[in-house]
């Protein structure tokens, strides 16, 4: 398909600093000193999340297919999870914090079918342009 490209470039970072707001601006200045394209997509992969062999995959597909704004390839248990007390060991979320009450949206993929979420931890993927938007905002 369209979404059949040359790696351009693979960048693993072990030395990010402490801090989950200063380790995501260490990735933008990193990211502009790629000089990525704007519709260049763009992967970030936590160290503990593990994908199927077909993730990166299927994300480009959908990307070249529907073109969203971001793309979460994990779905974890938690977030089909109600009633959940806010801050429980192994919650990503709460019911009260609107991530697991917010409506859904189905969207068919190629191989599989993709929902949409309301928020969403670090594994997830974005065009260069609209990490660009973001971090302008």
């Amino acid at each position: 398909g369209s979404y059949q490209k040359t790696l351009a470039a693979l960048v693993v970072h072990h030395d990010c600093p402490a801090g989950n707001a200063l380790s995501f601006a260490h990735v933008l200045a990193t990211l502009r000193a790629l000089q990525l394209p704007r519709e260049a997509v763009v992967f970030f992969l936590e160290d503990d999340v593990l994908l199927l062999p077909t993730a990166l995959a299927e994300t480009l597909e959908l990307f070249a297919s529907h073109n969203p704004c971001f793309v979460k390839p994990v779905d974890p248990a938690d977030f089909y999870v109600t009633g959940r007390p806010e801050g429980s060991a192994g919650s990503a979320g709460s019911a009260s914090d609107g991530r697991l009450s917010a409506p859904s949206q189905i969207v068919a993929g190629r191989r599989r079918h993709w929902r949409t979420v309301s928020s969403m931890a670090v594994t997830y993927a974005a065009r260069q342009g609209t990490l660009d938007h973001f971090a302008a905002h």
